[in-house]
Parts: structure tokens; sequence; C-alpha cells
């Protein structure tokens, strides 16, 4: 059930409480660093968080520079190092750990998963691992894509009602498209995905009207793609490429629009690297 344009409203307005002070030190898996993974785990690094574990035992093949997650020249890397490069370059922080081993083997996950893996039976493996050790991880959020349908699954491993509800949807998870996603619809998975968390991040910090008991988000697609089909040829105007608007123009071009124009008489100056898209420096000029 999708929540009333009122609640999104109040929602929004939570995420002031979102603090890298406060909630950038909890530790947080990504598992899984294809087209959302790889898109999650940018986003984390953007908000603060500085303890991301990225699970992946596979190399970058062609598939997933066709959906922008990788760039050609990191076609035989492995994903998690081909990723740690890339929020290196846009972060200046070395802040994530690579582990290209299978995630349902070896240590304990943190406080939070993100589970994005591309096989049903991977991510029942994952959840039963994170049953075991529910003291630990306190939050999995798990992006699917089906037929024509995104669901962002957001479940308390703590909470007995929300785990057997889980279970009783394992055997059902449909990720008909996964595989084949596009770069704009990684891009909305993704965002939806880090946005839930931050809810979340609302509701610990004490505000406990951010919809805590609302725990998928269903978006129904056109087709299985999000279709622009001439609407990306309009004139788009950003006014203000600070901290948001340079993150839209970044996004809508992601998303294929072809004629943006940005209004700003600001320099960019070294704290804007910060909280705005602009790459920080990787050494001494």
């Amino acid at each position: 059930m999708t929540a009333p344009t009122t609640n999104l409203i109040d929602i929004t307005r939570h995420i002031s409480v979102f603090s890298p002070d406060k909630f950038g030190k909890r530790r947080v898996d990504v598992i899984g660093a294809d087209a959302v993974g790889s898109h999650v785990t940018v986003a984390l690094a953007m908000l603060g968080i500085d303890g991301i574990n990225v699970w992946d035992p596979k190399r970058v093949d062609e598939k997933d520079v066709a959906n922008g997650a990788y760039n050609r020249s990191d076609i035989g890397k492995y994903r998690v190092e081909a990723l740690k490069e890339l929020v290196c370059r846009k972060t200046g922080c070395d802040i994530v750990t690579g582990r290209s081993e299978s995630p349902v083997a070896g240590q304990m996950f943190g406080d939070i998963v993100f589970l994005a893996t591309d096989t049903p039976e991977s991510r029942k493996a994952i959840w039963q691992k994170s049953i075991r050790n529910k003291i630990r991880t306190k939050l999995m959020i798990e992006p699917r894509l089906g037929a024509g349908e995104a669901r962002i699954n957001v479940v308390h491993p703590t909470k007995p009602t929300q785990a057997r509800a889980w279970d009783s949807t394992a055997d059902a998870i449909d990720l008909t498209n996964w595989s084949n996603i596009s770069s704009p619809s990684a891009q909305l998975l993704a965002g939806l995905s880090v946005w839930q968390m931050m809810r979340w991040a609302a509701i610990e910090a004490g505000h406990t009207d951010a919809l805590e008991g609302e725990l998928i988000v269903p978006l129904t697609f056109g087709s299985n793609e999000v279709a622009l089909q001439g609407f990306n040829q309009k004139r788009v105007d950003i006014i203000g490429a600070g901290a948001t608007g340079s993150h839209v123009v970044m996004l809508l071009a992601i998303l294929g629009f072809t004629n943006i124009h940005v209004w700003d008489f600001d320099r960019v100056e070294a704290h804007n690297l910060a909280n705005q898209s602009f790459m920080k420096p990787t050494s001494a000029s």
C-alpha cells in the first residue's frame, strides 16, 4: 500500500533528523554489488555512512556496464574492488570493505543489511543467517523488481511477526527482471531503499509517526521500466546547483534527460564537497 501524499510530506520532514554524526557509525552490509547494490553503496557513502561492507563474488561484465553500474574499464575486476574505487573517486574516502566471497559463509553481518542478490535462493540463505544473528542485525532492506512492479521490503529481524511474514513470502520472491534491470530502474530502487533506512533513523530518533508499520512500498511501472518516451526531451531548469540541485542534475542525466539548464552564481569550494555531487580530489594538485 502506497503512503498518502500527506504522510510522504511528514516523512520527508523527518529526514532532517538523519545525522551522520549520530547514525553514520552504524555498520552497514550491502549484499550484491550489481546495478542496485552499487547505487545503494554510493548513496550510503554520500550520506556519511563510514562502515560499509559490500559482498559479491562476481566480476564486472558487459551486462554491468550496460545497466550503468560500472565503466567499461572495470570489466574483469571483482565488482567489490571496482565499487571501492568508484566510492573513493566520488567521496575521496576509503570507506568500503569489499568481500569477493559468498556472503552465506564467513562472519556476521552488521546493524543494517541491504539484501540485493540476484537469486531467491541466495536471499533465503542470507535471511536465515541474519535470523540466527538477529541480536546484531536490526534492519534488513530488500529491494525486489518483478514483473512490472518494484517493492522495497523492510524487516526488523528482532520482531517475530515481521520475521514470520518474511518467511511466508520467501518461496515466492519475484526477481523476474532483476538481471536485466536498466540504470533508471536501478537508481529508483536504490534511492527508495536508502530512503527506507532514513525513515528507520527517524523512528529511532523518536519520530514514531514516520509510518513504521508500512513495510512495503510498491511501484507499478508502465511496462517493466521507467517509461520516458519523449518526456526526457523536455527542457528542465534547475535553479541552484548546491546540495540538492547538484544531485538532481546527476539523477536527471542518468534517467536520460538531455535538455537540462542549470542556474547558479556560486563557485565550488572545499566545504561543498561533503554534501554535493562534485568529486573530491584524490590527490594533491
